[in-house]
């Protein structure tokens, strides 16, 4: 009957995943049982002495600790019932005080004023606990204390009938006890709550171990597939690739391949980052890798990969097939005449003339590589000549996305180029390490929100 009584009041709470939800939420109800019972002691005591305006006043006290009760098992929240708890024993005690005898300080007034205390210093949190605990716990007994200073001047109505008994002095002792097991059954909860979170907590580490030893070397295999930079730096000299992932593997990825003297570059930032990200990039890579045996054309290069990806990850018009993609700005290069020819999915590609002060920006097609994109979709193709000393960019988004400065906001496209602006009178190898250097104090300790690849040349 027992169990029975407590499940259905606050049966809900012992099924929720928090422990200390649990634990404040078993107090606020045993200490709801306290105050039921202290208060049915008095209705019985009140009725047999004969006191009838006291037994109307402990009536309406039943009714609503009862009240309390069912606030505790129908409250959307547990903070609820407890401010309910609250202000609903405070202004019943308070009431009682108002009606106590002015001769003397009731020992059952001031037990409930300190059970009120304990309460507040238990389940409140914050200003909360300094509000009650500071000041509504010690309020009515001030007011007991100022009005026996009064001679009961500040007695509201006084409860009792002139002669009546009154209330046995052993009565004080129950919520005494009551509440001394209440407190120690919540200490006892407390200490399991902390014991079950500390094993959790070895649990977590100890797959967060395992998983992070997993993507470690999930990392190995992702890099391995990666082109090797020094046969980039090899076929063009002065160059970099700068590749900053968010986690341990990334979903951007950079290419580079060489068919029969031909230098293709692309720089590809898939569908998210992590694990999932890292998967595309890998299923990227092989589906760039098979493109290219096919064409050498940039546009027919990007329009076969869309279509490897969308075979591979069976996309088709179903609203349950997956839209992941990617973006991609991919490049063909002739050193020798300085001809590039570019094609690129939402990603752009960015040349600065030598000498000049402005960036020439030619758009990428409105399209990225798999998801939605139709079948047939074709990429625009642009041939661009350079003359020597002039570079050019490609890129992904996370760059420019990165959060950071005073006002910890992106640092936007628009500063990006202001920056590879700045940088012209550098090698590409110091660019790099100037752009590394400025997002590393760019961000000042913020989270990393996207992998970074950038990828620049000079011809």
């Amino acid at each position: 009957m027992k169990q029975r009584l407590r499940n259905y009041f606050i049966g809900k709470y012992l099924d929720a995943g928090d422990p200390f939800e649990r634990a404040d939420a078993m107090i606020l109800y045993q200490f709801g049982i306290v105050f039921f019972l202290i208060f049915f002691v008095q209705l019985f005591t009140v009725i047999m002495l004969g006191l009838h305006k006291a037994t109307i006043k402990h009536s309406i006290d039943l009714l609503v600790i009862v009240s309390m009760l069912f606030a505790i098992r129908y409250s959307g929240k547990l903070k609820y019932a407890v401010n309910y708890y609250f202000f609903t024993v405070f202004f019943t005690s308070f009431l009682a005080t108002m009606m106590l005898n002015s001769e003397s300080v009731d020992g059952l007034c001031v037990s409930r004023v300190m059970f009120f205390i304990l309460m507040s210093a238990l389940l409140q949190r914050g200003r909360a606990r300094i509000l009650f605990c500071c000041f509504l716990g010690w309020l009515q007994l001030f007011y007991v204390i100022l009005n026996i200073k009064l001679n009961g001047a500040l007695t509201w109505s006084w409860i009792a009938q002139p002669g009546a008994k009154e209330l046995p002095v052993h009565l004080i002792f129950i919520p005494i006890v009551l509440g001394m097991y209440a407190i120690w059954n919540h200490t006892k909860t407390i200490g399991q709550a902390k014991d079950t979170i500390v094993r959790q907590k070895q649990i977590i580490e100890e797959r967060n171990i395992a998983i992070t030893d997993s993507i470690t070397y999930a990392k190995r295999i992702q890099h391995a597939k990666l082109p090797d930079k020094k046969e980039i730096y090899s076929a063009l000299p002065d160059s970099f690739v700068l590749f900053k992932p968010k986690d341990i593997v990334s979903g951007d990825f950079y290419f580079f391949d060489r068919p029969d003297g031909m230098i293709f570059i692309a720089a590809a930032d898939c569908t998210g980052h992590g694990v999932p990200g890292a998967l595309m990039s890998m299923i990227g890579s092989e589906k760039l890798d098979d493109a290219l045996a096919h064409s050498v054309d940039t546009s027919r290069i990007l329009s076969h990969l869309n279509k490897g990806i969308k075979n591979s990850l069976h996309q088709s018009e179903s609203t349950e097939s997956t839209r992941d993609g990617m973006d991609i700005a991919l490049c063909s290069i002739d050193t020798g005449e300085r001809i590039v020819r570019y094609a690129g999915a939402n990603r752009p590609i960015w040349i600065i003339r030598n000498g000049q002060t402005t960036i020439e920006e030619i758009k990428a097609t409105k399209k990225a590589i798999g998801g939605f994109t139709d079948d047939n979709q074709h990429f625009d193709t642009h041939e661009i000549k350079f003359n020597q000393g002039d570079s050019f960019y490609i890129s992904t988004d996370g760059y420019a996305d990165t959060f950071g400065g005073k006002t910890q906001k992106k640092l936007m496209t628009k500063r990006f180029k202001d920056i590879l602006l700045s940088i012209q009178d550098k090698s590409m190898r110091d660019q790099e390490a100037h752009l590394d250097n400025f997002i590393e104090d760019w961000k000042a300790g913020i989270e990393q929100v996207d992998d970074i690849l950038v990828i620049g040349m000079r011809l």
